[in-house]
């Protein structure tokens, strides 16, 4: 039974619900390697408007994917094993999306009558391209999403996928399996920017739900966006409006909080400058803003900056700066769940928040990333911050990964 279905997966076999193809299986048995896929056929199946191309064998687009070793091996042996290649192709008359994912091959799984016999996903280590890898079980919150991309008519990518034993796995294991399939999906539709950011962050990107907005948190480096002449991140979006927020890249200018050692943000030196100079500039671009955001400018005199002590102050602008709360969560969430020191916020410059502590201080990120605090007399750098509203969407024309060599460009309904 198991032999047949494995002679019968070099036909791709198709979901039409969501336009589905498998183009890989992968099968490990933890006291014996299987080796899958000895055919020498090249094989292309069109799924919609994709045309997605494997090999069973050692030629064209390169080997079908096998698992190097028996027992646990490094990441650096991982990296050098030979790579399961496939293509992606858009033979359509329009720009389309597609995602890649690795889940479980649930028939085959159940023809081998092991479905007690799974490894652990955290046992599982994946590189896709050239990312980091990453254990399998870190995908799952996202329904083990490797990839998102976009492509123009008549353009294609080419990937690669390596799967191995972690090094830290348990070697007393005995028999147990990994039964597991790359999967291409075919998007039908647009993409608003929301979903679109929020599903291609990339191995060392992560999310938080603080229950009002999900944060982008860890090293991100596909959260960057092309937008009214400025390169900006992305770093949340609410759970509710499904409205996303951007900081600007880099700064604007470099002002004192308050000369006059006043600390109030509310129509203050850099609330002024935002709402007026700054945002005359981007002024031709509005219908893509959210014009009467709120802004949560509460006082934090405690030790840290709750969000419940931030949003004790409220205020509505166009434009306006990343609260002490916002930054705190993002920085140490950085370091809990993506492992990493470093948050993508971090651009080594001292750069004000809008959030006051006491008397004349104010708080701010400093050179190394730490959240500080000053006198409202310093000058420091202007990260201006905008709500990007939810009907807005990635060009298809002019598509990005959002990656800073390709960042994500926006359109809007009319």
């Amino acid at each position: 039974m198991k032999d047949k279905l494995i002679k019968n997966r070099k036909k791709l076999s198709i979901i039409a619900s969501v336009f589905v193809v498998v183009v890989s299986t992968l099968s490990y048995s933890y006291a014996k390697l299987t080796s899958m896929g000895d055919g020498k056929y090249y094989n292309t199946m069109m799924v919609g408007n994709l045309d997605v191309s494997y090999v069973d064998g050692g030629d064209g687009y390169g080997e079908t994917l096998k698992l190097v070793s028996k027992t646990p091996i490094s990441d650096e042996e991982g990296k050098k094993s030979a790579p399961y290649r496939f293509s992606v192709e858009n033979s359509g008359k329009a720009p389309l999306m597609y995602t890649v994912k690795i889940k479980d091959d649930d028939a085959i799984i159940k023809a081998d009558e092991c479905s007690n016999r799974q490894l652990e996903k955290k046992y599982i280590k994946v590189q896709f391209d050239n990312e980091e890898p990453v254990l399998l079980s870190m995908k799952e919150e996202n329904d083990y999403l490797f990839y998102t991309g976009a492509l123009v008519v008549g353009d294609s990518d080419i990937h690669e996928v390596r799967v191995w034993l972690d090094k830290d796995s348990n070697t007393n294991l005995n028999n147990e399996h990994f039964h597991g399939k790359v999967v291409v999906e075919s998007i039908q539709g647009e993409s608003i920017l929301a979903n679109r950011a929020f599903t291609n962050m990339g191995a060392s990107c992560h999310t938080y739900d603080d229950q009002t907005d999900t944060y982008l948190v860890g090293n991100c480096t596909r959260n960057y966006v092309s937008f009214a002449d400025r390169l900006w991140r992305v770093v949340s979006k609410n759970n509710e409006t499904n409205t996303v927020k951007l900081v600007a890249d880099n700064k604007v200018e470099s002002l004192s909080f308050n000369p006059t050692d006043k600390t109030s943000y509310k129509k203050g030196t850099i609330d002024n400058y935002l709402n007026s100079i700054f945002y005359d500039t981007i002024k031709e671009f509005d219908s893509f803003i959210v014009k009467n955001a709120t802004w949560n400018i509460g006082v934090v005199a405690a030790a840290n900056p709750t969000k419940e002590l931030v949003e004790k102050a409220k205020l509505e602008r166009s434009v306006g700066l990343l609260n002490a709360y916002e930054y705190d969560l993002i920085n140490k969430k950085s370091s809990e769940l993506a492992k990493s020191e470093i948050n993508y916020l971090n651009n080594n410059s001292n750069w004000w928040l809008l959030t006051t502590k006491s008397g004349t201080f104010t708080y701010y990120v400093d050179t190394t990333g730490k959240l500080t605090t000053n006198t409202s007399t310093y000058q420091y750098d202007v990260r201006p911050v905008i709500n990007i509203r939810a009907n807005v969407k990635v060009s298809y024309t002019d598509f990005g990964d959002g990656t800073i060599e390709q960042p994500y460009k926006l359109k809007i309904d009319k």
